[in-house]
């Protein structure tokens, strides 16, 4: 803990939220009162907690916000809810974009049977996609049309 410059009680926070995660797992070791971890060895499954909480901590409330804000803006006939709902439409359009992708993933669908490599590969082609589709403000009309 001297070398990482971090006190026990931040040691101990950090291995309660690493457990909460299923990120480490505690190790009985014979003669000892003190608590050793394993860490999750795997790379997918860590990526997939790591992914699942994530999504849960943070794209869904932004999602969940989004479906509130964005028929408030459609019902406010000024310029400036005009602009500000066409900025909200394009980010759920990629936050809807990359739930599904994240939701794949953790189901084990297609992502999940080529792994890791397909995912990352697929994010890599994101830039592309982006100036295929052209401007942001113009991805939520493509993704309705099932185009890219």
């Amino acid at each position: 803990m001297e070398s990482l410059e971090l006190s026990r009680g931040a040691v101990s926070m950090a291995c309660k939220e690493l457990r909460d995660w299923g990120l480490i797992f505690p190790e009985p070791m014979p003669g000892s009162r003190k608590v050793f971890y394993r860490p999750e060895a795997d790379l997918e499954k860590v990526t997939r907690k790591v992914m699942q909480i994530r999504k849960r901590r943070e794209w869904d409330p932004i999602r969940e916000h989004l479906r509130d804000w964005i028929p408030a803006l459609e019902a406010d006939p000024s310029p400036e809810a005009a602009l500000f709902l066409e900025r909200l439409k394009a980010i759920e359009a990629l936050v809807v974009a990359a739930d599904t992708m994240a939701e794949a993933f953790l189901r084990g669908g297609p992502v999940g049977h080529f792994g890791l490599k397909l995912l990352v590969g697929a994010a890599s082609n994101l830039p592309a996609v982006m100036e295929k589709v052209g401007a942001a403000s113009n991805l939520p009309a493509v993704m309705e049309k099932g185009g890219g």
